[in-house]
Order: structure tokens, then sequence, then C-alpha cells
């Protein structure tokens, strides 16, 4: 269950350092939740500031800052979020 997102995104994070040594790795990343209102919210990708923390400056490449009106929200870059996928599933329905 990835609620709205975060997790998915960080182990993104995660994957692009990867390939920064292994430049042919590719990944894509699926995120479920039952509550499609969350995974809204994760397709969006538009979260506040407040939940930066660890070694930001090691991921500005892929961490996006908002100024003016989103002064205080952040996002992750395209090519991140390309690699990220959301849909609604119940995890008791699996087997």
């Amino acid at each position: 269950a990835c609620s709205t997102g975060e997790e998915v995104y960080s182990f993104a994070l995660l994957c692009e350092e990867f390939r920064r040594f292994y430049v042919d790795f590719t990944y894509s990343v699926l995120g479920t939740d039952i509550d499609p209102v969350s995974l809204e919210t994760a397709r969006k990708a538009l979260y506040s500031k407040k939940h930066l923390v660890g070694p930001v400056s090691h991921y500005k490449k892929h961490i996006l800052l908002g100024s003016g009106k989103t002064e205080d929200l952040f996002t992750f870059s395209k090519a991140l979020r390309d690699h990220c996928e959301f849909k609604v599933q119940d995890l008791r329905a699996l087997e």
C-alpha cells in the first residue's frame, strides 16, 4: 500500500542512484492503494517541503523545489515520475 506515494518516489530515488553506477539498469515502480484519492495525490507528486528529510542535496537532480505560489512545495523530476505508476488495488484481495 503506497498511500500518497512518498514511498514509491523514495524507492525510485534509490533506483536512480543505482543507475549512476549501472547505466544499463532500468526499473519501474508500481504503487497500489485501496484509496483512489490518495493515489491521485501520488500521481500529482506535489508535497510539502516540510517532509523533505535526509540528504536532499544528493538528489537535487530529481527534487524540484517550488517558488512563488508553490514556494512551500516540492515535486520530483518528470524523468523520475515516468518510472512510477499507481493503481487502485486492495491488498486483501491478493493471494
